[in-house]
């Protein structure tokens, strides 16, 4: 349990302060392990802090929730794994 709180403070503390891949990271390590929801609460602020300020098109890149999209993709990527290995 102390080192699923300590992944997500780090994941947490990186998005103010460190670079982009930190946060990755930490959302990979946590998805892999528990089904955790601080990898999608990682991804949301990411988006929400990080996203660009509405001078780009619609279609552009730069708009998108990648972090959330990403997140849910670990999560639900890594589902078949920790079943068959972690339980």
């Amino acid at each position: 349990m102390i080192l699923r709180i300590t992944i997500a403070s780090i994941g947490f503390l990186s998005i103010l302060t460190g670079p982009w891949w930190v946060p990755l990271v930490c959302m990979i390590l946590l998805s892999a392990r528990w089904v955790a929801w601080e990898a999608l609460a990682i991804g949301l602020l990411m988006d929400f802090i990080w996203q660009g300020s509405g001078t780009f098109a619609i279609s552009s890149w730069h708009t998108w929730p990648l972090f959330t999209i990403v997140a849910i993709i670990l999560l639900w990527a890594f589902d078949p794994l920790r079943r068959r290995f972690l339980f």
